[in-house]
């Protein structure tokens, strides 16, 4: 093959390989439900300040869906929000596919 073909190609190729940019979006609230479900491996948040629009994402902004290996850990995180009234950060992925139809948690730490 000739070399600038070869070239052209690979360039190609490397472009296609290349990861989309993940766009996380972070909203702040308290937690006002948290939802689970016996054999579910996920559960629900709604804050106090829940999105009325996700952005770019499709899914349905009335609950962040949590999934996972992480979502133990962070299900005591949210619960121990909620216990003490402390506010969260919660950060989703806006170019994920959603969970259950909702919008799909990266993150989520204490604010206070």
């Amino acid at each position: 093959m000739h070399r600038g073909i070869r070239n052209i190609l690979l360039i190609a190729l490397l472009q296609l390989a290349t990861p989309a940019q993940a766009a996380w979006v972070t909203y702040n609230g308290k937690v006002e439900q948290i939802l689970t479900y016996p054999g579910g491996t996920y559960f629900y948040v709604i804050l106090d300040a829940q999105p009325a629009s996700p952005g770019n994402s499709t899914c349905n902004p009335a609950l962040f869906a949590v999934d996972g290996p992480g979502a133990n850990k962070t299900l005591s995180i949210v619960e121990l929000a909620a216990a003490t009234e402390r506010s969260l950060a919660i950060t989703i992925d806006d170019a994920a596919t959603c969970v259950g139809g909702y919008l799909p948690v990266v993150r989520v730490t204490f604010i206070n």
